[in-house]
């Protein structure tokens, strides 16, 4: 009878503690599972992909668990039940035997019946000690059972517990990867204000364009005009070279005419005089046309400088 009671606790006492581990890894994983789901971030969907996997493997094992947890619970409160009923057929056989030995007493019955009473108790315990042996076979196996379902339970904890310290590190980069993202917003607002800068710089390089488009027309015509002027100037001024060219004919002519002077005039110093005033006028006009050479020159040198430029 002691024994019974003893497994019937030990039996209870297994379905407590599998009760009570069962609570709290369900707990931490659940909320392991909406730490997960509860990260929205786009940055984070492919970091997420692989925690994900893990958490749906995670929720297979532990569905597998507490379908074994429930089962486990099912056959303990059987066999719970059995060694109550046990008890109760010993108690049942114990009352048996105090009435047989009543009727013993009182009726001083033959050795047959008391032959048959003793087989009766000795099939009896014997049949108790088959089902106590079978009950205590089963509870062994259940024992076996809660040990592999505590040592499930256990590997979930610690799969649990690398998870939550992924999700932390998963969680500091995605901190890490939105201060990222609002220094890139930072930097994409003030690209914008420098965009903005360049078009308006760009306007302003357009209107200064077609301005030098505008000045490089009037140039273009005022340079035609000049071309003109210019080439007048030219004929203006070969003509004063032709003229030039005449007047150095002249010269020469003058010359000759001076050096045969010159010659006649060793005869008397009254013609030298008049020579010498002649030489003198010849002379000043002579400076005249070299004066005249050189403003046709330097003339001819200026617009020459002007047409190149």
């Amino acid at each position: 009878m002691s024994t019974s009671a003893s497994n019937s606790a030990k039996g209870k006492r297994v379905g407590l503690e599998i009760n009570e581990d069962e609570a709290s890894p369900q707990k931490r994983f659940a909320y392991s599972s909406s730490q997960v789901t509860s990260i929205k971030s786009p940055l984070s969907q492919r970091g997420c992909s692989s925690i994900a996997a893990n958490n749906l493997d995670l929720s297979t094992s532990y569905t597998s668990i507490a379908n074994n947890t429930t089962k486990l619970d099912i056959s303990t409160a059987f066999w719970r039940n059995e060694a109550l009923r046990l008890q109760q057929l010993r108690e049942t056989d114990q009352a048996e035997i105090e009435s047989l030995k009543a009727y013993k007493r009182g009726k001083e019955g033959s050795d047959n019946k008391s032959y048959d009473i003793k087989q009766i108790l000795i099939d009896r315990e014997k049949e108790i000690a088959s089902e106590r042996k079978e009950w205590e076979d089963r509870y062994s196996e259940l024992k076996e059972e809660s040990e592999n379902i505590s040592a499930s339970f256990m590997n979930v904890l610690k799969k649990v517990q690398q998870l939550d310290g992924k999700i932390e590190q998963l969680n500091e980069k995605i901190v890490q990867l939105e201060n990222a993202m609002a220094e890139l917003e930072c930097e994409k607002s003030e690209l914008v204000i420098i965009n903005k800068r360049l078009e308006l710089e760009k306007g302003e390089l357009v209107n200064a364009q077609i301005e030098l488009q505008e000045e490089k027309k009037s140039l273009s015509i005022s340079l035609q005009n000049h071309r003109g002027e210019s080439s007048k100037t030219i004929e203006d001024l070969e003509m004063k070279l032709k003229d030039m060219g005449d007047i150095t004919k002249q010269r020469d002519e003058f010359l000759s005419a001076y050096e045969a002077i010159l010659a006649k005039s060793s005869n008397s110093e009254a013609e030298i005089e008049n020579l010498q005033e002649e030489l003198d006028k010849a002379r000043a006009k002579l400076k005249r046309v070299q004066s005249i050479e050189e403003e046709i020159h330097q003339s001819r040198l200026e617009k020459l400088r002007e047409i190149d430029i």
